[in-house]
């Protein structure tokens, strides 16, 4: 049913038509279907949503490093996600960003306005040891000031940070401003010792410039803007996981009728059995298809507990071990 306001606009709906008020004009538009999605369109949604979330879980650890941004830079920092993530040979909903290749975040400007390449002629070289130290190398150069503020003073910010998104924790590993006197950058090689580093982490490194004017009461106050901060990710570090597990090389589902539970979740990467299921829940055709329906996309690690879950048979089917199912068996 549709209905007419006193201002003449018609909201509601009649027949297969919608009638809505959209910024004081009436709009007209058919009734959405409802549709059933694939399931590759749920794997799709779920690696939609991993992706976002993690590069807003970036965003928000290095904010003290831009202090104004693009309006398109959300979109675009997703995008560099999203191909660093699917540079992964593991099926969706295995992987995530430490499984991809992080070159692809390496040189991402966060303000478009203001880029750090147009600031700095020759962007910083990190590297990272084995036991923990950071090495950079600045060369010598000379910034471009901000046209509008040629009197205020530049401090060059070095920001690393550790991601776990496995774990869910980011930490930060380095903050240091460098003074930067004259315009001109301090030349030569510079380290700092990070400490022992967990295994698995992701490590991001970004430089951003900072301006600092002087109020009315002799302070120093920062005048970045959206208009100008310079800043970008100048170098992305992948450690090494923990070693493969102890069952790699042997029979994917050895022993899971027996057992009750599926080895599959012990292997990372791999494709196992469908039969290492059906076998075990011997569920009925329907009750399969919505269980790869609830498995499919869901994020790492993505072992189900699936005890208690209706359509189990029998009391052999409820098997004293918890029952884990991996999202490959499917």
């Amino acid at each position: 049913m549709a209905i007419l306001h006193k201002n003449g606009n018609l909201s509601g709906r009649v027949g297969p038509v919608v009638y809505r008020t959209w910024k004081g004009a009436t709009i007209v538009q058919t009734k959405p279907k409802k549709f059933r999605q694939t399931l590759a369109s749920k794997e799709s949604g779920k690696e939609f949503g991993l992706i976002s979330s993690t590069a807003k879980v970036i965003r928000i650890a290095f904010n003290a490093a831009y202090e104004g941004y693009d309006g398109k830079m959300i979109n675009r920092f997703n995008s560099a996600v999203s191909s660093a993530v699917r540079s992964s040979s593991l099926a969706r909903g295995e992987r995530d960003l430490h499984d991809g290749d992080l070159r692809g975040l390496q040189g991402f400007e966060f303000n478009t306005n203001s880029p750090l390449t147009s600031v700095m002629n020759i962007l910083p070289e990190s590297s990272l040891t084995a036991d923990g130290k950071l090495k950079i190398v600045m060369q010598a150069q000379k910034i471009q000031p901000w046209k509008k503020h040629l009197e205020a003073t530049y401090t060059l910010r070095v920001l690393v940070t550790a991601f776990n998104f496995r774990e869910r924790w980011y930490r930060y590993l380095l903050h240091e401003d460098i003074a930067v006197d004259n315009l001109k950058i301090p030349v030569g090689e510079r380290q700092w010792q990070l400490g022992d580093l967990p295994e698995g982490n992701s490590i991001l490194v970004s430089f951003s410039l900072h301006a600092t004017e002087r109020n009315g009461l002799d302070e120093y106050k920062s005048i970045n803007s959206n208009e100008w901060s310079p800043a970008a990710l100048t170098a992305a570090f992948q450690l090494a996981g923990e070693e493969e597990s102890e069952w790699k090389g042997k029979p994917v589902c050895d022993a899971s009728e027996k057992a009750g539970f599926c080895l599959c979740r012990i292997i990372k990467g791999t494709r196992s059995c469908v039969q290492c299921l059906k076998s075990v829940l011997n569920i009925s055709p329907r009750e399969w298809k919505r269980l790869k329906s609830s498995l499919a996309g869901s994020r790492y690690p993505r072992w189900r507990y699936l005890r208690g879950r209706s359509g189990f048979k029998g009391p052999e089917l409820q098997p004293k071990e918890p029952l884990y199912v991996s999202g490959q068996c499917v």
